[in-house]
């Protein structure tokens, strides 16, 4: 916490010949920071808990939804990808997602390297020989 919450803290406290012992600046802003730090960790663990598991069953569920959720998005991609590439896809995302959690985990970490290189080669060569349409038109400029 900034020093100046703490000058201003034993201003008022002189101020208000309030200063003792057991109430000082310092005292004052300890507290606040004490107080911060452990509504943070109280934040901190709610959220862990909704995005990990809070127990065995909560974190087996988070982890097969995100699994699910990066499976998901490898398909939206299919199209987008080198035909060669395709065949490490199942025929549909939902004969995929019948795996267990822990295949699906494996093979997006084995494959989604592969499959994002496959997206921008494929958009690369989509593009590559390609000529500006400006150069299918004459042009009168003699400075072109």
């Amino acid at each position: 916490m900034c020093s100046q919450w703490t000058t201003l803290q034993e201003d008022h406290l002189r101020l208000t010949k309030k200063m003792s012992k057991t109430r000082s600046s310092k005292l004052w802003t300890t507290a606040i920071i004490t107080g911060i730090w452990q509504q943070w960790d109280i934040l901190w663990k709610l959220r862990n808990g909704v995005i990990f598991g809070h127990d065995e069953e909560s974190r087996h569920k988070a982890q097969r939804e995100l699994a699910e959720t990066k499976i998901r998005r490898v398909y939206e991609l299919r199209q987008h990808m080198l035909p060669r590439d395709r065949d490490y896809l199942f025929d549909t995302v939902a004969e995929h997602l019948r795996l267990s959690t822990t295949s699906l985990v494996n093979w997006y970490q084995t494959y989604q390297p592969l499959f994002t290189h496959s997206v921008q080669q494929a958009a690369s060569r989509a593009i590559h020989n390609v000529r500006s349409i400006r150069s299918y038109f004459q042009t009168n400029d003699p400075n072109p």
